[in-house]
This record gives C-alpha cells, sequence and structure tokens, in this order.
C-alpha cells in the first residue's frame, strides 16, 4: 500500500504549481465547451508543450479544482492500481468531497483505465491528459467507448505566440495597420527561429531541446517498450529529423542503417509517432491499398526541434516552413484528413474530410523566383483539376498576391499568402 504521507507531500507540493502564471492557450476554449456533460476529457500532445499548464488553466476555472496529480513524478515509482483508493482517501482527507478530478501523464501507471471508469460511474468530472496516443487511446477505448472526448495540443502555435509576446488573443490581419503588420512579421522571424516549445523560447537554451529529445527517446520510447539496443531507434529518429517534407520509405531507412526488416522499422516509427515526435502523411489515393504502400512524407511537432536534431542549413528553410505548415493543420484538421498530392506533378497537402476535399495548399519559401513560381502553380493546378477545386493556396514566407488563371477549359483562383498571415486566419 502507498504511503498517505507521501501521498500527501507530493499532492501538496504540486499543488503550489497551479499558482504560477498561465499563457492561455487556444485549446482551453474546447474544453471549456466540455464542461457540461459526462464526457472524460483527454488531452493528448507531446511533452513540455504545455498540457500540465493547460490542465491547471482549466482547474482555475472550476469551483472544485484541488484533485490533481502528476504521475510524472519520480516519487511515485511503485504506485499500482490498488494505490488509487488511497489517492482518493487523502484528497478528502486533505480538501473535503469534491467531484472533479485531473490526472497528468496517468498511462504511466498500469491498469489505470480501470480506475478511470469507476469514476465514470461514480459520475466524477474526469480530466486527463498524457504523452502517449495508442497507449491513451487504447485503453481507454477498452472502458470508456464513447464516453471520453481525446483533445490533442501541440507545442504554441504562430497564434498563441503572438498572444504571449503582445498579449491580444483576437488579432485580425486583415485590419493590421502597417506598424503592428511590423511588428507580426519581427515575431514570425522569432518564432521560425525559436518554435513553440514555451520553456525554449522563454530561456532560448538550444540544450533544452536536445534534452526534450533524450526524454522522450528514453523514457517513451525506449524504456516503455524494452528495446534492448538504442542505437536504431536514434539513427532513425536523427534521419527522419533532417527528412522534413520529404518522401521517405520504411525499406530505404532499413537499408540506410542495415536494420534487419522494414516492419522493424516500421513500429518505430510508430513509437515516434505515438509520442508525438513525429507524423506521417500518406499520398492521397482512391484505394487503401496504394495509400499505405506508396512513400510517405514525414514532419516534426516543432521546427526549431527538427532543426536542432537534423543539423538543417540555411537552405532548408523552406521545408521548415512546410513543417510549421502541417503543424498548423494538426490543429485544425485530423491527422487522417491531410495527405499530400503526386502524380505528374506534385502538391504539397491536400484536406479530405470524409467524402469531401477542402483545400489544396502548397509551401515554398520564396515565390518571386521564376521556376519556383511555375512548379507551384502546376502542381497545384493539377491537384485542384484531379479534386475539383476552384481556389488554392500557396504559402510563402512573405508575399501577398492573387491570379486568376485558366487551365483546361477551367477558372482558378490561388491565392498567395505569407503564412504568418494565415496562420493567424481563423479559416
Amino acid at each position: 500500500m502507498f504511503s498517505k504521507a507521501l501521498l500527501r507531500e507530493v499532492i501538496l507540493s504540486q499543488k503550489k504549481e497551479i499558482q504560477k502564471d498561465i499563457v492561455p492557450r487556444t485549446a482551453c476554449k474546447k474544453i471549456e465547451e466540455l464542461k457540461i456533460g459526462p464526457w472524460a476529457t483527454v488531452v493528448m500532445g507531446v511533452r513540455r508543450s504545455g498540457k500540465s499548464t493547460l490542465l491547471k488553466e482549466v482547474q482555475k476555472k472550476q469551483e472544485h479544482s484541488d484533485y490533481f496529480l502528476d504521475f510524472d513524478d519520480d516519487r511515485l515509482a511503485g504506485f499500482e492500481l490498488k494505490d488509487f483508493q488511497v489517492l482518493m482517501d487523502v484528497f478528502v482527507e486533505l480538501f473535503g468531497v469534491q467531484n472533479i478530478v485531473y490526472f497528468d501523464e496517468i498511462q504511466n501507471i498500469d491498469e489505470w483505465e480501470k480506475f478511470i471508469r469507476r469514476l465514470h460511474n461514480q459520475e466524477y468530472k474526469i480530466y486527463i491528459s498524457g504523452s502517449n496516443a495508442k497507449m491513451l487511446s487504447k485503453e481507454l477505448g477498452t472502458r470508456l467507448t464513447g464516453r471520453y472526448i481525446p483533445i490533442e495540443i501541440f507545442p504554441f502555435s504562430f497564434k498563441e505566440y503572438v498572444n504571449y509576446k503582445i498579449k491580444e488573443e483576437d488579432i485580425q490581419p486583415d485590419l493590421l495597420d502597417t506598424e503592428k503588420k511590423a511588428i507580426i512579421k519581427s515575431i514570425f522571424s522569432e518564432y521560425m527561429d525559436l518554435g513553440g516549445f514555451p520553456e525554449y523560447f522563454q530561456f532560448k537554451k538550444r540544450d533544452y531541446l536536445h534534452s526534450l529529445y533524450e526524454t522522450i527517446l528514453y523514457r517513451d520510447i525506449i524504456t516503455r517498450h524494452g528495446l534492448t539496443s538504442e542505437k536504431p531507434i536514434k539513427q532513425i529518429a536523427h534521419f527522419l529529423a533532417g527528412q522534413i517534407g520529404k518522401e521517405m520509405t520504411y525499406n530505404s531507412i532499413r537499408n540506410a542503417f542495415g536494420i534487419g526488416a522494414s516492419n522493424t522499422v516500421a513500429n518505430y516509427c510508430q513509437y515516434l509517432e505515438e509520442t508525438y515526435l513525429f507524423f506521417f502523411i500518406n499520398k492521397l489515393s482512391p484505394s487503401l491499398k496504394v495509400q499505405e504502400r506508396a512513400p510517405k512524407k514525414v514532419y516534426c511537432v516543432d521546427h526549431a526541434l527538427s532543426k536542432a536534431l537534423g543539423f538543417r542549413m540555411t537552405e532548408d528553410k523552406g521545408r521548415l516552413l512546410e513543417n510549421m505548415v502541417y503543424i498548423e493543420l494538426r490543429r485544425r484538421y485530423k491527422e487522417n484528413e491531410i495527405f499530400y498530392h503526386k502524380a505528374k506533378k506534385e502538391c504539397d497537402f491536400i484536406i479530405k474530410q470524409e467524402i469531401n476535399y477542402i483545400a489544396a495548399i502548397q509551401v515554398c519559401l520564396e515565390y518571386l523566383n521564376h521556376n519556383t513560381e511555375k512548379r507551384e502553380i502546376t502542381g497545384l493546378l493539377e491537384a485542384m483539376t484531379t479534386y475539383n477545386f476552384q481556389e488554392g493556396y500557396i504559402l510563402t514566407e512573405d508575399y501577398f498576391d492573387e491570379k486568376h488563371i485558366e487551365h483546361e477549359g477551367k477558372q482558378f483562383t490561388i491565392k498567395i499568402w505569407p503564412v504568418w498571415y494565415w496562420a493567424l486566419k481563423n479559416l
């Protein structure tokens, strides 16, 4: 049985952190909408992206806010399923009877979902956060099917970063005067360099990103999956960080590093995706078999982290911009709604929801180069023709334009926007 005295110590020491200043996150509004209802709210995302802070922001707005515990605490080593009842007893002793619980990184405890199901049956309001998408979804799916709502959180978006810098939540990009536009563009330049991890853009210590990467790799992958050798997973992660926006196959990675089987590579890539470190998108095709077998494009959860891990040079800035766009798309759409197009030409992103095609997007650093303009427009037009779009987007570092083009007897509109402008738009 876990010590009540130790649990009391951990609870009270973690409670002090609730008083820290909190930068509002967009996801908090989504959680607010779920406040009334029987569902458990599950916040998932990469380590250090702000999940714990988000839970604390939610706590501050609730009448009952004391039943909180972060299980990613070394003092809780050895905590087991049977100790949850002891935990609830300590909560009552400290704070009286409350009906809302907040648990961070609860997937660290074996069979935790059984306890959560019991609390749900007792009509507790439940908030959970964790950094392993598959583990949370799989275990909740066995016990709380239809009774929980997942919310994904990523490192700060550009809009959230602007809010952090100038304390304005509702910036209208179409209403910016010359001075405010210059400020926003300067902030975007910072964001391109620093990315969205709060502790990194606050303190600017490059070693922090490497430390975060090592923590994810060792604690969430190597240890959790019992990998006997760390070399293959580290090789793959460094390789992927240098391949942002490029196509890859499991076989190509297997051949590059002499790993035994492509299935092993697929498993390692899955582990990296489960922890929100890397993401893989499929080529859009009406055939699911073609989607699965075609090369995938890879992106990192944060462009600054990718830069730190992949030793990227200045000329790769365009791919980092593309990475930024992908993560913003992940904030707006589900992972299985984002694809790339490739036939005779290529288009970076196609958004498809069920049977509906939503958007076609190209990303390029500089648009004014003639060869770049021709490549981006022809790829976008092919995608727009294929999926019957009348309007498409080319996102650049800092260029505005709009083109009306006749192609194959049809009229098309192409909007050319800076990424900073698009990221601030509520599309």
